[in-house]
C-alpha cells in the first residue's frame, strides 16, 4: 500500500498570506530534511521559519477548541505514569506544570481515525484511498495538494461514492468505514479554513503547484481600504 500522509497547512492569523507563504517555504524545506546538515545554515533557516510558523498561522488544537491534559480529572495520575516510564532527569514537578497546559491528543474528540497516532493525530493516512477507489480521477486527486473549497468538494465525491457503493474492500481496511472518516477529515479541517498537502512518502514527493499559484494570486490582488 502506497503510504500517502494528509498534512493539514494552518491558516494564516489576518487577511494577509504571509502565513501562508511561510508554511510552503517549510514544506518546501520538510522535503529535503535529510540532505540539511545538523547545525548548519538551512538549519537555523529552517528553525526561523518554524518559529514564524507558529507566530502567524492558527494551531489545529486552537481553531478546534481541543481539550488540554489539565482538562481531564485523572490528568495527574495519567502524567505520573508517563513521568515513571520516561528516561529524563526533570523534576516531577516541572513536568507536571508543563505537560498540564500542553494538548491531551489522546482524548482529542477531532485526532484522525486514521493517523500516525500519537506521532501526530491531526494527519491523515491517505494511501489506502488508492486501494479502494475505482475512479482514476479520484485517486489522482489524492496525491493532490488542495484549497479548503477543494477538500470540501472532494468530500462531496466521496460521499457519492459511498452512498453509490463505487468503491472496492481491501484487507487493510474497512473500506466504507475508511472512506466515511475521510470525509469527515476533509469536512471538519476544511470548513475551519486549513488546507493540506500529501506527502507521499515513498516517493518523497510534495504536490505544492495549486497552493503556490493561489497564494502568489492572491498577493497579486489589490487591497481594498
Amino acid at each position: 500500500m502506497k503510504r500517502i500522509d494528509w498534512r493539514l497547512i494552518r491558516p494564516s492569523r489576518d487577511d494577509t498570506v504571509e502565513g501562508q507563504r511561510i508554511a510552503l517555504a517549510l514544506v518546501q524545506f520538510w522535503n529535503r530534511l535529510a540532505d540539511i546538515r545538523e547545525g548548519g545554515s538551512d538549519e537555523s533557516h529552517l528553525i526561523e521559519l518554524e518559529k514564524r510558523y507558529e507566530e502567524l498561522t492558527v494551531s489545529q488544537c486552537e481553531a478546534s477548541g481541543a481539550p488540554k491534559i489539565a482538562d481531564d480529572t485523572d490528568w495527574e495520575t495519567r502524567m505520573l505514569e508517563e513521568y515513571e516510564t520516561l528516561d529524563i532527569d526533570e523534576d516531577v514537578e516541572d513536568f507536571l506544570e508543563i505537560r498540564s497546559s500542553e494538548p491531551d491528543c489522546e482524548r482529542c474528540p477531532y485526532a484522525s481515525n486514521y493517523s500516525l497516532f500519537p506521532m501526530d493525530p491531526c494527519e491523515f493516512s491517505a494511501g489506502a484511498l488508492d486501494e479502494v477507489l475505482l475512479d482514476a480521477g479520484l485517486i489522482e486527486q489524492v496525491s493532490r495538494a488542495m484549497k479548503p473549497d477543494e477538500m470540501l468538494s472532494f468530500a462531496g465525491r466521496l460521499e457519492h461514492v459511498v452512498n453509490e457503493r463505487q468503491f472496492q474492500e481491501h484487507p487493510a481496511v474497512h473500506a466504507e468505514d475508511y472512506l466515511e472518516k475521510t470525509i469527515s477529515f476533509l469536512r471538519f479541517w476544511s470548513a475551519l479554513g486549513f488546507s493540506l498537502y500529501p506527502a507521499l512518502l515513498d516517493e518523497r514527493i510534495f504536490e505544492l503547484a495549486e497552493l503556490e499559484e493561489t497564494v502568489d494570486s492572491e498577493e497579486e490582488e489589490p487591497t481594498v481600504h
